[in-house]
């Protein structure tokens, strides 16, 4: 009896182990596949692929990145203009 317990158990952790590699084999499909959004994961639409190719990002966080982008820059442009003064 013990025995029989101990496989269940076995098998148990076996198939937890294998949803979770499976997991992790999907969700690096989709990461490379160019269609999922690196920062949401929601799908990238087809026009967006054909138009831009390669693209990682759906419309709405590439623009989200644009934002951050130019204020980084607009940043580091004051620090260094200020760093140069001193």
């Amino acid at each position: 009896m013990l025995s029989s317990t101990a496989n269940n158990d076995e098998s148990t952790t076996e198939k937890n182990d294998n949803q979770q590699v499976n997991a992790v084999r999907l969700n690096n499909i989709r990461m490379c596949s160019n269609q999922f959004c690196l920062e949401c994961n929601e799908p990238i639409s087809p026009e967006r692929q054909f138009q831009y190719p390669g693209t990682r990002f759906c419309n709405n966080c590439e623009e989200k990145i644009a934002v951050k982008r130019s204020f980084l820059s607009s940043y580091k442009r004051r620090f260094n203009r200020n760093r140069n003064q001193t």
